[in-house]
């Protein structure tokens, strides 16, 4: 992952961890085209990135302190964090003030980025700030008085004294697809929240301080306008969104990755609607699926007047799924392989320089979230999104980490009793958005960054805030995002879904929408709808089977496996009938906790 790696200690050792430093360094350039910087070092400190030419990442240094940006800041001018630099900030309580603008700073500023500010004389210390929804993960661990930062997690574990998994973590995988809340897979590393600021002042305090941006989430949002209004006003918030990253990125290519569905039709019709230059591209794989997206994103960018091209994937090879595991520190599911062949393709035919837009974050900031069942309490909604949402079923899942349905659906209560809504409503959109989605899309978008900068609109600050508190009652049978879709061009509104093959908004997408609610809101009908689905969808995945050799060999062999995991009932269920979705992420925690095996990490929680 490209992206900067912090080491910082106030006890002048970092020339005795330098090579090591150096070391891991050399492991993050993933591909040729990959450099090292090294912005400042010295007795205390070690800041350096890795990345390739076209990732937006800068540096200011002085003899005082060190500011660097990594990310994009479409709104406002980047320049003016250049006041860090200023006397103010090298006063006594310096860092303190410094966290406190970056602070206020952040909640404004819309973009993907993360901000590293170190002050190198006394008062002596470390802030780091996150974009509002955490766009660019970020991960720490603060140890033996030392502070490792890095957006990747092999730079810490390779620099810590020791490195255990945490089965926690990886139960709440198998279940969610993703550690929930700060975990990670390894203990003591954990993620930064979104819009986080991180502040640490060794001199005064051993403890790291954070904050966070106070995302509440409700489905009882209230509206001075009404909906005609709103949507006419969340038009134009996205069309500004998508006119700033349009201006910053105005010297590159810009690259949409255009689907069939709703979301990505939206950037395309509103790129039209600003005159600004696009290419769209779409993969086909030769399923029945990506032809049918083909088809749609074909009939949408000639609606939109734009370039469009098709590009055509091959199965990935065993190579292409261990590169993405290595990547990604096994965060990004191994399925989406073949992102690199269309990254890739993307890359060469545009150029290194190229940025590729996309629909990411539509089907969050528009569709209605709700449980749509009457809810008595945490526990209660601990039980639904096990019964909703788990890939695996938490008994196996209890089975395989050797411990009790009993504990994850305690432990699940109990994050859900933390979070900042008082309503269990809200509390199941805070699980569905921050718990999943967020990580979801953001280490997906990640993964992309690998090999080209990744922009999405609807991530636009001031839209998402507006989109997220519209009345939920609007949102219903998708009647907010049809109407915002008809906003942005009538044309696109009218081409049908490729996910549906019916036209948004229209009378049979609306009794499938109503369908759909009536479904969820009794357990009986839910059920009945879930075995519908999965009767039209094929669910045996039958692996390649070289793949799947390896699968059984590194479970036999493999120490840190054997450790987390019950190996007779691993091969058990690697034997047994898998969909897609749980056979590659199986892949990615077996790969990923094998390559732990080295005498001095292979221990478990």
């Amino acid at each position: 992952m490209p992206g900067f790696s912090l080491l910082y200690t106030p006890h002048r050792d970092v020339g005795e961890l330098a090579a090591r430093c150096e070391s891991v360094l050399e492991k993050m350039r993933h591909d040729k085209s990959y450099v090292t910087k090294c912005v400042d070092r010295d007795s205390n400190l070690q800041l350096a990135w890795t990345a390739y030419s076209g990732y937006p990442i800068q540096s200011w240094t002085t003899d005082e302190s060190v500011l660097m940006v990594e990310g994009c800041v479409y709104s406002p001018d980047v320049a003016q964090l250049h006041l860090l630099l200023g006397p103010d900030f090298r006063a006594p309580g310096g860092v303190q003030r410094a966290a406190n603008f970056l602070r206020d700073w952040t909640r404004e500023a819309d973009g993907d980025y993360a901000i590293v500010y170190i002050s190198k004389c006394p008062p002596r210390g470390v802030v780091l700030a996150l974009d509002p929804l955490g766009r660019l993960p970020v991960y720490w661990k603060l140890s033996g008085g030392r502070l490792l930062a890095s957006r990747e997690v092999k730079f810490i574990s390779a620099l810590s004294e020791s490195v255990e998994l945490d089965t926690r973590g990886i139960a709440e995988t198998l279940l969610f697809a993703f550690p929930l809340e700060e975990r990670t897979f390894l203990q003591g590393i954990s993620r930064l929240p979104p819009g986080a600021v991180l502040r640490w002042e060794p001199d005064d305090d051993p403890h790291a301080h954070i904050s966070s941006h106070p995302w509440v989430f409700s489905t009882e949002g209230r509206a001075k306008a009404g909906m005609v209004q709103y949507t006419e006003d969340l038009a134009s918030e996205f069309i500004a969104s998508c006119e700033r990253r349009a201006r910053v990125l105005a010297d590159r290519p810009l690259v949409l990755s255009l689907s069939g569905g709703l979301d990505s039709r939206a950037v395309a019709a509103a790129f039209k609607r600003l005159g600004r230059p696009l290419q769209t591209r779409t993969f086909v794989d030769g399923t029945q699926q990506r032809d049918k997206d083909a088809d749609r994103a074909a009939m949408i960018a000639a609606a939109t007047g734009f370039d469009w091209k098709a590009i055509p994937l091959a199965t990935p090879s065993l190579e292409a799924h261990e590169r993405l595991v290595t990547m990604k520190g096994g965060l990004n599911s191994a399925a989406m392989a073949y992102a690199e062949e269309y990254l890739s393709a993307i890359k060469e035919g545009c150029g290194p320089t190229a940025v590729l837009l996309s629909g990411g974050g539509g089907d969050l900031a528009l569709p209605p979230r709700h449980p749509y069942r009457v809810l008595s309490s945490n526990h209660d909604l601990a039980g639904l999104l096990l019964s909703r949402s788990a890939i695996f079923h938490p008994e196996t899942v209890a089975q395989l980490v050797g411990t009790t349905t009993d504990v994850l659906r305690d432990r699940l209560t109990e994050t859900l009793a933390g979070y900042p809504e008082k309503d269990l409503p809200g509390r199941y959109l805070h699980f569905c958005l921050t718990g999943f989605e967020f990580k979801n899309y953001f280490e997906g978008d990640d993964r992309n960054r690998c090999y080209l900068w990744s922009a999405a609109p609807f991530y636009g600050q001031p839209f998402f805030t507006r989109a997220m508190a519209a009345p939920f009652g609007w949102k219903r049978r998708r009647r907010l995002q049809v109407a915002f879709l008809r906003q942005l061009g009538v044309e696109i509104a009218r081409i049908p879904s490729a996910n549906t093959g019916l036209v948004p908004g229209s009378v049979l997408d609306q009794a499938r929408q109503w369908m759909r609610e009536a479904s969820l809101s009794s357990p009986a009908m839910e059920i009945i709808w879930r075995a519908q689905r999965r009767r039209r969808t094929p669910h045996a995945f039958v692996a390649p089977a070289l793949v799947n050799q390896m699968m059984i060999d590194t479970v036999t062999k493999s120490a840190a496996v054997g450790a987390v995991f019950d190996r007779t009932l691993m091969q058990e269920i690697l034997r047994a009938p898998l969909s897609e979705q749980q056979y590659w992420l199986l892949y990615t925690l077996v790969r990923y906790v094998s390559s732990l095996d080295t005498p001095s990490q292979t221990a478990t929680s």
